[in-house]
């Protein structure tokens, strides 16, 4: 029997839901059965709000391909490369009569036509900042992705207005290994550290927050998978998708 792909979406949902709202009964079990305060909120964009992971581990591949070179064999070395690294590692694999320079010139034009065109939002994270606005949280973006590429995408997808302040690590000369951009983000919020909360797709970045003092949220996304259960684990509560989050945990000016 053929199912519609309004009712596999309609089951994924529920599932969805389900699943979150186990969690939710989990982490209340977690704090004592207590609300959590926020009035502040600090997030990333790449991997939490915008859906751009899957890009970054392809975007070297398309690049091949357009160029009309065989990807098949080399593709994993492009995930644990920054892009520069990647570029240089093309010219030399493949013998290429160009610079890494000019490689790498090449690709960042794809990354940024996709950031400035096309890359969405995560479902129901507009929605989220939206609703964390409405009720007078207070909200950051901390991005270790660069200005030529977050100020378009903020503005495309209409979150610029949204947010108190906006922070990226190469602007702050830091990673976000480092707790440096947290807490210069909660300095810039005025909020209680206790009651400002960090919303993350990154174990890295999620032990820094932690360091820094603050509340912290594990974002699902396919590119965390292996580290996702450690995150949960350091995590004050778990992001499965957003509107179902929202739905299980959020209350006015509470997180539960």
């Amino acid at each position: 029997m053929l199912i519609s792909d309004k009712k596999l979406r309609s089951q994924k949902r529920e599932r969805s839901f389900s699943i979150d709202f186990a969690f939710a009964i989990w982490y209340n079990e977690k704090n004592g059965g207590m609300t959590m305060k926020i009035y502040g909120a600090i997030f990333d964009f790449d991997g939490t709000l915008l859906d751009s992971m899957p890009m970054w581990f392809s975007v070297c591949e398309e690049y091949l391909t357009q160029n009309g070179l065989q990807a098949q064999g080399i593709t994993q070395e492009f995930r644990t490369m920054s892009l520069d690294r990647s570029a240089a590692y093309i010219r030399d694999f493949f013998h290429l009569d160009k610079s890494a320079e000019q490689i790498f010139s090449e690709i960042n034009a794809m990354v940024e036509h996709r950031y400035h065109e096309t890359l969405p939002l995560k479902e129901g994270a507009w929605e989220l900042v939206r609703d964390l606005k409405a009720q007078g949280v207070k909200l950051a973006l901390a991005t270790a992705s660069g200005r030529h590429l977050i100020d378009p995408a903020l503005k495309r997808l209409n979150l610029s207005e949204m947010f108190d302040a906006v922070f990226t690590c190469a602007e702050l000369n830091t990673s976000k290994s480092e707790t440096k951009i947290f807490e210069t983000a909660l300095s810039a919020l005025g909020t209680p550290a206790e009651e400002t909360w960090v919303f993350e797709d990154s174990l890295l970045a999620i032990r820094a927050a932690k360091a820094a003092g603050l509340k912290t949220a594990t974002v699902a996304d396919p590119t965390n998978e292996d580290t996702v259960e450690e995150m949960k684990r350091l995590s004050d509560t778990y992001v499965d998708t957003f509107p179902a989050w929202e739905k299980t945990h959020l209350r006015k000016g509470e997180i539960v």
